[in-house]
């Protein structure tokens, strides 16, 4: 491997002597010393801050390292990379795959004796970086906070952070004192609009099940009405002008359209308005039902089928309100993390994210690809085919099967929200821990629109 001439390096040989100012190293692997990190050699140039390393990609203050070939130096270099992708910078990471990949391809032999062992160290090594280089800068991204992003995910970052005040004595509480009045304050106005959100949904649901009941005996009783009217008027007992009184067209024996409630209402007032009209008009008076067995079952139903509305507008008022409070909401977490991420800004991130969750904060990160899989249902079990399933964070989304089931692929991990979405369904939210890598199982539970 004849001589090589690198700016003011005289080396002979790929493991040979190498002489240059400052540097005195023998061999590939031998020793580095650096004055203020300035060293030339079989990687090139490294300059790092003030820091002494040994080895050929010692990381930050180190040990001597003394691996045993070229091979096992590289690949112990490139996982020590890879573990710790999410704490060091793009730049190093990518200068240094690339140097691995060029010396695992350049330097193929040292003497004609070994020239067959080290060409397979080359070629085993450029394959391995090759196979992985991609899903190495696919997963090399720094973690991110996870803001919240749905009302559920505001009220669960909100009490965690007042829970962890409170295990706290008063004196080692790290928020300011007006962000921990603001805490307070805020917490009681969205835990009570939560709570009014949960009232109105279950008024609104008993509603919904007492005025499908009520709907069903008073459209039943109004059909049996009518029916009873164009019998007569088939037996010429009633003249077809009749049904006039009604409101009803008179060429033919149509039934009003009953097909929701305002209709069916405005149907059963025509029926007990035009009964009256017809039998002063000298009408005979009908059965099954009588006008007197009708009107009681419409008296009944009536308030029944219009509460449902008044049902309705609460909760869309209800959900109105605590939307209104979101904006502050926001201002009064982000103040919440920043006063905590500045109270231990000296910690290194790993450590700041665990002691950060303790106080309601989230994280999210880009790894290894995995599946999330679940299964929809309704409140009864049944399956709910169509949903749409997406992970917040992520533009990718899948859809439920005629079973309910769905598998999702991600690369993200950390602090996790999901979001099932259906025409005709209630958005449904979920927070939940996911490992790098690791499949996890969600479930899913859709609330149908009334």
């Amino acid at each position: 491997m004849g001589r090589y001439k690198y700016s003011e390096i005289s080396c002979r040989g790929v493991l040979g002597r190498y002489k240059c100012p400052e540097i005195s190293c023998r061999g590939v692997l031998g020793r580095y010393k650096c004055s203020e990190i300035s060293c030339r050699g079989v990687l090139g140039r490294y300059k790092y801050s003030e820091i002494s390393c040994r080895g050929v990609l010692a990381y930050g203050n180190t040990v001597e390292i003394k691996p045993l070939s070229v091979f096992d130096t590289l690949m112990s270099n490139y996982f020590f990379l890879f573990n710790n992708k999410n704490e060091i910078s793009n730049a190093l990471i990518s200068f240094t795959l690339s140097r691995l990949l060029s010396f695992l391809l350049g330097r193929q032999a040292y003497s004609k004796k070994k020239r067959s062992a080290a060409v397979d160290i080359a070629m085993i090594g450029s394959d391995f970086i090759k196979h992985n280089l991609s899903q190495f800068n696919s997963t090399k991204m720094g973690t991110t906070i996870q803001r919240p992003k749905s009302n559920i995910s505001r009220l669960a970052a909100m009490e965690k952070a007042e829970a962890k005040i409170e295990s706290l004595p008063p004196l080692d509480n790290i928020l300011s004192a007006t962000t921990t009045t603001r805490l307070a304050t805020d917490l009681a106005l969205y835990i009570a609009g939560d709570n009014a959100i949960i009232a109105a949904t279950r008024a609104q649901s008993l509603g919904v099940k007492n005025a499908i009941a009520q709907r069903s005996i008073l459209g039943d009783n109004s059909k049996a009405y009518f029916k009873n009217l164009n019998n007569g008027i088939a037996l010429d007992e009633i003249p077809r002008d009749d049904r006039a009184f009604y409101k009803l067209v008179v060429s033919n024996d149509t039934l009003p359209s009953m097909n929701t409630d305002p209709k069916l209402i405005t149907v059963s007032g025509n029926i007990i308005s035009g009964d009256a009209l017809r039998q002063a008009a000298g009408g005979i008076a009908l059965s099954m039902p009588t006008i007197a067995q009708y009107t009681v079952i419409l008296g009944i139903a009536k308030p029944i089928i219009n509460a449902l509305g008044n049902f309705k507008t609460t909760l869309t008022t209800t959900k109105a309100e605590q939307n209104a409070r979101n904006q502050e909401i926001d201002d009064l977490i982000k103040h919440i993390w920043d006063e905590i991420k500045s109270y231990y800004s000296l910690l290194s991130p790993s450590a700041m994210r665990a002691i950060g969750r303790q106080w309601g904060m989230r994280w999210i990160s880009t790894g290894l690809p995995s599946i999330i899989t679940g299964t929809c249902v309704n409140a009864l079990g049944v399956a709910v085919a169509g949903v749409k399933i997406r992970i917040l964070g992520s533009s990718h989304s899948v859809l439920t099967d005629a079973l309910g089931n769905f598998s999702l692929n991600t690369n993200l991990y950390g602090d996790l929200e999901l979001l099932a979405t259906k025409t005709g369904y209630e958005k449904f939210n979920t927070l939940f821990t996911k490992e790098d890598g690791v499949p996890t199982t969600v479930a899913v539970v859709m609330t149908p629109i009334v």
